[in-house]
């Protein structure tokens, strides 16, 4: 290759110079990759004719001299200087653009193509830091200049890389296992290990080298690519292990969005163990077990089950937690991520086999003393252990986690039946640590999220007895029936703890859907008891019981704290309508105030229907049934609306002083209507007159509107 530059370009972008279209057409990464492998089979034949000799050592040659020009080739010299145009709306920037791209590439196979045929010397560690540092200056130009035919910048520079598989777990393990490497090149190795960014390139590039060599048509070595998985587990576990807190690992990328080292090792991991999962589904447990060594003796290997791996594996990251969190500066977006590995290992136990009960208590285990002992601030790492916690408690039917979660989040956001004045009463100390100001939203959104999630698998449940029942399968429907209740019973006491709580915002606005969701899922379960009113358990009277005494009632009374609250709240009169000047940040207040009282005015009157239509079918079947379900409705309410007319005056044009207007709400009895909350007053004297008839009087009597 005795050329004066190291590519020629014209040959290789078609149109790079005439003003048409530009496109590439030699790709170079491919061709000098191929000719390496080529170089490198003849190597391993016994016997080379003369001439194919002779050939292959002028190849060699050429390809040396090439890798010696690109090394100290500048970018100046491929016309990509720091004021060359990369914008991809005109015709050069789009050509520079493919050169820039098409370098990146050449960089890339040019490392494997020094490491694969040389190895760990000094010369070539010095080579591969030079190629990779060029690569990295040209990217940095790219992301600084580069520009879509829209003007904005282009982000996605260099996300797929083109090295081997091959390339990346051999230069992983001669960087982290040097006792493959002679002792005078130890220095090279730690020269290469110092270069962070060279190694954090090595580590995210081996879950793209996976996925390229699996989808390679024309090279299917399954058992050679899974040998180089767990080749790669097992260093990245190591490091993982080994590694702390203190490790320049974790800190050297601390004023950079990026993640660091130990936290792209742990997503390279979890990225290698999902794509084995889904390629070879059944050497799942087997890549575990050789990633962790686990003992090969006979009792292990006759008691040895998918889901004993599995936590066996799980443990040893709980390990790697625990340090990162123990450290002098824990790391928790490195102990997320390794958080993260726990759960999708966790979605892959068998839940049919029997011993999943007992492995999964083991991590719940785990994960609530996690959560008590550690007072974590980190949201990322509070939502992957909550969240985990709370699947595994739901999967296995342990709900006493989750409602002693719930109960210290009522001891924390207070009690709706507590006086301001008297709170002396609820100083009570919490049992979870994790439990603080910046993790309790996302706490509150999974308990959320996963009440929404179980009410809808049991309203789907009862669709199902529904159907059982008409089988006569008598036996089978009654210990559904009996499971299906116990749940709803498990259920209300969680969300009995959160209808206590002072929720606020758009904690209680999740809280009013959820309520109307689980008075769905009763109203549904009592219909469905119409149809069999001659088997009524005492399973199914506990849940109606349990759905007056603890949701009901303290419904309506967190309705009213609720709109109390909202209506001495000085941004909630505003965007009721008071003031119709605003600029800037008080107009954005005032319009999300009144998006907030639109979703309102429509949760509330819906959460209200659901509990009607559950009442309405309960008194129905108190009189087919002959027992009396409404004995554990507090019927005794009215549920009042009051329309001022004055302030609908005023919103319409009548305005008045602020002042007045303020001063005039203050003496007003009843909250301000525009936010159409609904209120329930105890009402004692009437329940007694209104005898034991099974609430046939029903609230429609009650409800009555009155317009001031």
């Amino acid at each position: 290759m005795n050329i004066p530059n190291v590519i020629k370009i014209d040959a290789c972008i078609e149109n790079a110079s005439n003003g048409a279209y530009p496109r590439k057409v030699e790709d170079v990464p491919n061709l000098i990759i191929n000719l390496v492998k080529s170089l490198r089979s003849t190597s391993v034949q016994d016997t080379i004719p003369a001439v194919t000799a002779e050939t292959i050592t002028r190849y060699k040659s050429d390809l040396n001299t090439f890798i010696e020009k690109l090394t100290k080739a500048e970018l100046e010299d491929f016309e990509l200087d720091k004021t060359c145009n990369l914008d991809m709306a005109t015709h050069l920037g789009l050509r520079n653009n493919i050169l820039a791209t098409l370098l990146i590439d050449i960089y890339e196979v040019s490392l494997e193509c020094v490491f694969l045929t040389h190895g760990i010397t000094v010369q070539s560690s010095e080579t591969l830091l030079t190629l990779f540092k060029k690569r990295s200056s040209l990217i940095t130009r790219l992301k600084d200049s580069a520009t879509n035919e829209k003007g904005k910048k282009i982000t996605n520079v260099a996300e797929q890389t083109h090295v081997s598989l091959e390339f990346t777990s051999n230069i992983i393990q001669s960087m982290f296992i040097p006792s493959q490497i002679k002792a005078e090149y130890t220095h090279c190795i730690r020269d290469l290990k110092a270069n962070i960014d060279f190694t954090h390139f090595l580590i995210t590039s081996t879950s793209n080298s996976l996925r390229a060599a699996i989808n390679d048509l024309y090279c299917q070595r399954d058992e050679q690519h899974f040998e180089y998985c767990i080749i790669i587990c097992k260093i990245y576990l190591k490091i993982l292990t080994n590694e702390d807190s203190d490790s320049t690992y974790a800190n050297q990328l601390s004023t950079k969005k990026a993640p660091s080292v130990l936290g792209s090792i742990a997503s390279s991991l979890l990225t290698i163990i999902e794509i084995v999962r889904h390629v070879w589904p059944e050497q799942l447990a087997m890549l575990l077990k050789s990633i962790v060594e686990l003992n090969d003796d006979e009792d292990a290997q006759q008691n040895e089950t998918k889901n004993r791996v599995i936590i066996d594996f799980i443990m040893n990251i709980k390990e790697i937690i625990f340090k990162y969190l123990s450290g002098r500066t824990p790391i928790y977006k490195e102990a997320s991520q390794v958080m993260q590995l726990a759960s999708f290992l966790c979605d892959n136990l068998e839940k049919k086999d029997p011993d999943y009960v007992i492995r999964s208590r083991h991590v719940v285990s785990w994960l609530d003393n996690l959560a008590k002992e550690r007072p974590l601030e980190e949201v990322s790492l509070a939502r992957d252990i909550i969240t985990l916690l709370i699947q595994l408690c739901a999967n296995i039917g342990e709900f006493d986690v989750i409602q002693s979660l719930c109960e210290d989040i009522h001891i924390y956001m207070g009690d709706i039946e507590v006086v301001t004045e008297d709170t002396d009463d609820m100083q009570q100390t919490t049992k979870y640590a994790i439990i603080n100001p910046k993790t309790l939203p996302v706490i509150l959104m999974k308990i959320f999220e996963f009440l929404d999630h179980s009410l809808d698998d049991l309203t789907w449940c009862i669709g199902k007895l529904r159907l059982s029942s008409e089988l006569n399968n008598e036996d089978t429907t009654r210990l559904f029936e009996k499971e299906l209740c116990k749940r709803l019973v498990a259920l209300i006491m969680i969300l009995s703890q959160l209808v206590k709580s002072v929720l606020t915002d758009v904690h209680a606005e999740s809280l009013f859907k959820t309520l109307a969701k689980a008075y769905k899922t009763f109203h549904t379960l009592v219909k469905y008891k119409l149809g069999n009113v001659q088997e009524i358990s005492q399973d199914f009277i506990s849940v109606i019981s349990k759905s007056g005494s603890e949701i009901t009632t303290r419904m309506y009374k967190f309705l009213t704290v609720y709109g109390q609250t909202q209506s001495f709240d000085p941004s909630f009169v505003d965007a009721g309508g008071y003031k119709k000047k605003g600029k800037g940040k008080s107009k954005e207040v005032n319009l999300k105030r009144r998006a907030k009282i639109q979703r309102e005015s429509k949760m509330i009157p819906n959460l209200i229907f659901a509990v009607e239509q559950f009442e309405r079918h309960l008194i129905q079947l108190s009189r087919k049934s002959k027992i009396d379900f409404m004995q554990y409705m507090k019927r005794s309410t009215s549920r009042d609306f009051k329309i001022q007319i004055d302030l609908v005056m005023q919103q319409n044009g009548e305005s008045s002083a602020e002042e007045d207007q303020l001063d005039k709400d203050e003496n007003n009895e009843e909250d301000d209507p525009i936010s159409l909350f609904k209120k329930k007053r105890v009402n004692n004297e009437e329940e007694e007159d209104s005898g034991n008839d099974y609430g046939t009087e029903g609230s429609a009597s009650n409800k009555r509107a009155r317009i001031s």
